[in-house]
């Protein structure tokens, strides 16, 4: 059992993996496309396909500890990507995002945070002497089962979740759908900048998203786009709203 476990635990881990750079060559590849990591510590250490360097994951985050500089010049949409444009008026515009389909790592953080919560929690609760009931042991080590039912929705959005992103002159609107439809608002004249920023780091390398910001106020969404649909849409958003007046 336990051994099925950790085979499953390889696997998604190894399906989570993002492209990373060699620090040698500048390769970009993902890394055990071509075959299985045996054990925990063989995922810890990479081999570049083109140069057969070895590093860590620590080596090639320093190459890429920022986003790319915004472009100064129109992008194309990517070929292959699933993004719809969909011009609503002449100040108007509409973005579908569709589902990613792909799990990421953080199902593989999300199972492995489960697993653990799960049995100290159960070991509280079953493994009490002599039938006392300890209520602040319990209620402390509920805690953690309930981030790890957060970090399942969390894995289980990124893969079903889309979005609409509405851009018009009076306010942007992200619109989230999945067991339910949820609105983001943010005054059109307020936004300051529209970027790529860092949400969280997988494989000790930081993963990208789209912000926009009015204030302290913020829209994030697109961690699991490509880095080329990011630019994209970045400087489309930009482009759209600085039509409006937006001093972004």
């Amino acid at each position: 059992m336990f051994n099925l476990i950790r085979k499953k635990l390889l696997a998604a881990a190894q399906s989570a993996m993002r492209e990373m750079t060699c620090p040698n060559c500048k390769h970009r590849f993902k890394p055990f496309a071509d075959h299985e990591a045996r054990t925990f510590t063989e995922l810890s250490t990479i081999a570049c396909p083109k140069c057969g360097k070895t590093f860590s994951f620590s080596e090639s985050t320093d190459a890429q500890k920022s986003p790319q500089p915004d472009p100064d010049q129109p992008l194309s949409q990517p070929p292959g990507s699933r993004i719809e444009r969909r011009p609503v008026s002449a100040t108007e515009l509409l973005f579908y995002v569709p589902a990613s389909g792909r799990w990421g790592f953080m199902l593989f953080f999300a199972i492995f945070w489960n697993l653990i919560s799960w049995t100290v929690f159960l070991a509280f609760v079953f493994g009490r002497h002599k039938g006392v009931v300890e209520i602040a042991p319990i209620f402390f080590s509920s805690l953690f089962p309930a981030i790890g039912i957060a970090l399942a929705y969390v894995a289980i959005r990124g893969k079903y979740a889309t979005h609409l992103l509405f851009l018009g002159p009076e306010f942007v609107r992200l619109q989230r759908a999945l067991f339910r439809r949820k609105n983001y608002d943010l005054p059109t004249a307020e936004i300051v900048h529209v970027k790529k920023a860092e949400f969280y780091q997988q494989n000790y390398q930081p993963v990208y998203g789209i912000e926009i910001g009015a204030g302290r106020r913020k829209i994030r969404f697109g961690s699991a786009l490509t880095e080329l649909e990011k630019d994209w849409l970045c400087w489309e958003i930009r482009a759209f709203l600085r039509e409006q007046g937006a001093p972004v």
